[in-house]
């Protein structure tokens, strides 16, 4: 049967899938890598059957169709491949580089035309991707048996509880890369005192020179709910895409949302995370995971690495328009949804804790400060970034107040609510070390006024330190402020 029968594109496409599941298998769904599975297969076919007119023979329409997605599929790590070979470096380039995969398709289909098929070459190919398959599926399951250290120790503390300790609703409110109002004025001379003064009318206490602890967003997050720096950075300052995916998957079992478990708080989480490894209240965005099994596809890679570019043209523009419109519409879908929770009668009198993430005033720039739509007004050079940036602040700014003016009036003004940016805006900064990086929002509201744990220069690490001392007890000792620039 494996003289005969062309099994080695499907076998391909499963070898391929499974290969970069490796890196990501415990942040994917069984659905997603079968969904990705379905449309590939569905494209591989698709692609066999447009071939059939010319060639007359199923054999050679998936001999060109396995070619054809093998490039397609591979065209990111021949890239990555080529860029670190110096002397061939220039071909890289992805303009050459596609070029060079057109003329090869090109005469792939030609030679095909004339090559003829015989059963030696079905059963080698068949053959390697039975092996590749076996390998990589026996690879897989053997790992899902290891069990990985997390990047932050467990301390005892996360197992207590504490009867007697007030338990205020918590609302956690992160707007990603929202730059301090004083990093706002020192780079680009922007007053920010619309903001400032509505937060210090509704009597927040604003740390002015606050930072965050890390630069990249799953990094400042997971330091800020595991109360502690990561260990990933202790001796050097990047990390790898596989320990990236470990930040990711240790979101769901961090230190200060154990805590509030065990202490009897309800989670309820509207971000770009998952927080819960199996909480059915958990309404994350999956912005971070989705498209990890096709990321090194041309298609991907390119709106990687040259979106900004290839997206000013009307074709691609009108191609890419829904994956745009995507994530804006998740990102309205999550504060809606939060905003739907928060308006619903408590179901008991259990405490709770929210946190909503908002991919703004992170690029792309989805509005302008009247409202209007600026999903493709794409700025280019640095002065249009800062503008566009600067008016998609301002659109935020309103959405900032109707919240936390709606969760006040909710709450009678009995809850902790915490605003702030999980870094500095780092767009037109240079790739170094640099304290605009983590320059961020950050602003915090206590029922009962009372600051005297809060002080001007406090990075997100420790805010979660001082609300488990404040209102648990915890009498845990602050860290040192630093901020570690990731590369």
């Amino acid at each position: 049967m494996l003289t005969n029968k062309s099994f080695y594109p499907f076998l391909f496409i499963i070898f391929y899938l499974l290969s970069n599941t490796i890196e990501v298998r415990e942040i994917i769904s069984f659905a997603y890598f079968f969904s990705t599975l379905s449309f590939c297969l569905t494209a591989l076919l698709l692609l066999a059957a447009c071939c059939y007119p010319f060639y007359k023979s199923w054999k050679k329409c998936f001999l060109f169709a396995f070619a054809f997605l093998f490039f397609y599929l591979q065209y990111g790590s021949i890239h990555e491949s080529l860029l670190s070979i110096k002397v061939i470096k220039a071909i890289a380039h992805h303009t050459v580089l596609i070029i060079i995969t057109f003329i090869l398709l090109s005469a792939c289909f030609i030679i095909i035309k004339k090559l003829k098929i015989n059963e030696k070459l079905i059963l080698t190919l068949n053959i390697i991707y039975v092996f590749l398959t076996l390998f990589i599926l026996t690879k897989l399951i053997y790992l899902s048996f290891v069990k990985k250290e997390l990047s932050v120790q467990v301390p005892a503390w996360v197992n207590t509880q504490c009867d007697t300790c007030r338990k205020p609703d918590i609302y956690l409110l992160v707007y990603d890369e929202y730059a301090s109002s004083i990093s706002l004025k020192r780079r680009f001379n922007f007053d920010n005192s619309f903001l400032d003064s509505f937060l210090l009318a509704e009597k927040f206490h604003i740390q002015t020179n606050s930072s965050s602890n890390y630069n990249a967003t799953d990094c400042s997050m997971l330091s800020f709910f595991s109360a502690d720096y990561l260990s990933y950075f202790k001796t050097k300052n990047y990390y790898t895409k596989e320990e990236r995916i470990d930040v990711l998957n240790d979101l769901k079992k961090t230190n200060f949302i154990n805590y509030l478990q065990n202490n009897q708080y309800n989670i309820y989480n509207y971000s770009i995370f998952s927080l819960l490894k199996n909480d059915t209240q958990t309404e994350s965005s999956p912005i971070f995971t989705s498209h990890l099994l096709l990321a090194k596809a041309l298609h991907f890679k390119l709106l990687h690495d040259a979106g900004s570019i290839i997206i000013k043209y009307k074709l691609y523009r009108n191609i890419l328009r829904r994956p745009f419109y995507r994530q804006r519409d998740q990102m309205e879908l999550l504060k809606n949804n939060f905003l739907n929770k928060i308006n619903n009668t408590k179901e008991n009198n259990s405490p709770s804790f929210y946190y909503l993430h908002q991919l703004s005033p992170h690029d792309p720039f989805y509005y302008d400060r009247n409202d209007n739509d600026a999903t493709f007004n794409l700025p280019v050079t640095e002065q249009e970034k800062t503008q566009a940036y600067l008016e998609y602040v301002q659109y935020c700014n309103k959405k900032i107040v109707e919240i936390i003016t709606q969760i006040k009036k909710i709450s009678d003004n009995n809850a902790v609510i915490i605003f702030m940016g999980d870094h500095g805006y780092r767009m037109n900064l240079p790739a170094v070390n640099n304290k605009e990086h983590f320059a961020n929002q950050n602003a915090i509201y206590f029922p009962d006024k009372d600051y005297n744990l809060l002080y001007d220069s406090m990075s997100n690490v420790n805010i979660s330190r001082v609300l488990l001392n404040k209102y648990f007890n915890m009498g845990l000792p602050l860290l040192k402020d630093s901020s570690i620039y990731i590369k």
